[in-house]
């Protein structure tokens, strides 16, 4: 009857563990862009930068992906070392025909933040610019925020923390 037991548990316990792997893994999404005026496109390496004025905040919005076959909740989402000068919210993605590749203008929340199996969330960094930087500096390549964002998310089984990459475009915050 003991070894029955076991092998029911050690059935479940390996079920369990194979459909924990169906979650995630999360991954940047199908779009970003800047949405606001305090970010300048830099012709010489086609990225964009938060113009050089003092206190300047800017917007860029982005997307997350699921590409597993169950929901995630996503605990939180921040800009790992950048963390300081940039903001995450998300919203719903819900496109029209002939509407924006940014999709249907939805409220933002903070997170957590649920994104279905196979589903996109859009997110909004907000982007500033710290008084640390030097005033009139050539923007430096160790203040730029890659676009990439630091996940916590659970599965069925575990929390995970992973980095999710190419989120939004990269950005030069100094």
């Amino acid at each position: 009857m003991v070894g029955v037991v076991l092998v029911v548990c050690a059935a479940v316990a390996l079920l369990l563990v194979a459909l924990d792997h169906r979650y995630g893994p999360l991954q940047g999404g199908s779009f970003s862009g800047p949405v606001s005026n305090d970010l300048a496109f830099i012709d010489e390496d086609s990225s964009y930068r938060l113009t050089s004025a003092p206190g300047t905040t800017g917007q860029v919005i982005g997307s997350l992906y699921n590409p597993g076959s169950h929901a995630v909740t996503i605990r939180s989402a921040s800009a790992g070392d950048m963390a300081p000068a940039i903001g995450v919210q998300w919203s719903v993605f819900h496109t029209v025909p002939d509407g924006s590749v940014f999709g249907v203008d939805t409220p933002w929340h903070s997170f957590p933040a649920t994104i279905p199996a196979q589903g996109t969330i859009r997110l909004l960094l907000t982007l500033h610019r710290p008084t640390t930087c030097p005033p009139n500096a050539s923007f430096r390549t160790d203040s730029t925020f890659d676009g990439s964002l630091l996940l916590r998310w659970k599965s069925l089984l575990r929390t995970h923390t992973t980095f999710a990459d190419n989120v939004t475009l990269p950005i030069k915050i100094c």
